[in-house]
């Protein structure tokens, strides 16, 4: 009887074990996919801010080209109202 419950508990010892084995494997890949996931999700990030950045710098460009397109306009018609 006592070798029929030493069994028992290093059996149940064993499951425990295997258990926390088992659970420690699964947290370390979660964990590591969860670093993936954020290091993936932080280069999007990166490159979204980036290409809008980029965006944003093209249409100052443009909004200053527009700009002296109508300062020029604002001079020739300037310049004609003074000899009215």
């Amino acid at each position: 009887m006592k070798t029929m419950v030493a069994k028992a508990e290093a059996m149940a010892k064993n499951a425990v074990e295997e258990y926390q084995k088992r659970t420690m494997e699964i947290e370390n890949q979660f964990h590591q996919k969860e670093r993936l996931l954020q290091e993936h999700l932080r280069k999007q990030m990166e490159r979204v801010v980036q290409e809008q950045a980029k965006e944003l710098e093209e249409m100052q460009k443009e909004f200053q080209t527009a700009s002296n397109l109508l300062q020029q306009k604002y001079n020739i018609l300037n310049t004609k109202f003074s000899e009215l």
